[in-house]
């Protein structure tokens, strides 16, 4: 079994999905999705975990290559997108329930993320059924 570059055991689930089961990534994250809204700051993040922030950063750095910042934008990211594609939520209220301070703050990030403005994930794509149209049939009359 892996014990995970912190040094500290296993954990349960979580585990699995982040690939890896060491307990404080596993908290770390679990405390991160859990404040989408209002974010922790990093070091907050740490020290509710009994870490400190450079403990924090190097073991997201060994187990996910990744600064635990840019892991926490992306997970605020990932739920605005599930936002703006499956609600009808405007998008300055998915700003604020992701824990974007402006809609201009968020739409920065999500076009960074993903290469594209927040509102073009509501816009059917062209290989979507919503984009093909039907031909349209005439009544004769």
């Amino acid at each position: 079994m892996r014990v995970c570059a912190h040094g500290r055991g296993p954990a349960a689930a979580p585990g699995p999905r982040l690939g890896t089961h060491c307990r404080p990534l596993v908290d770390a994250v679990a405390l991160m999705e859990r404040h989408l809204e209002q974010p922790l700051a990093i070091a907050a993040l740490a020290a509710r975990i009994g870490l400190s922030p450079r403990q924090l950063q190097r073991l997201f750095d060994a187990e996910l290559s990744q600064r635990p910042r840019d892991y926490y934008l992306n997970l605020r990211l990932d739920r605005a997108r599930h936002l703006l594609e499956e609600t009808e939520r405007d998008i300055l209220s998915i700003a604020l329930a992701c824990g974007f301070g402006s809609a201009s703050s968020f739409a920065r990030a999500y076009r960074q993320r993903y290469g594209h403005p927040p509102r073009a994930a509501r816009q059917p794509r062209a290989d979507s059924p919503e984009a093909t149209t039907a031909p349209h049939l005439s009544r004769g009359g």
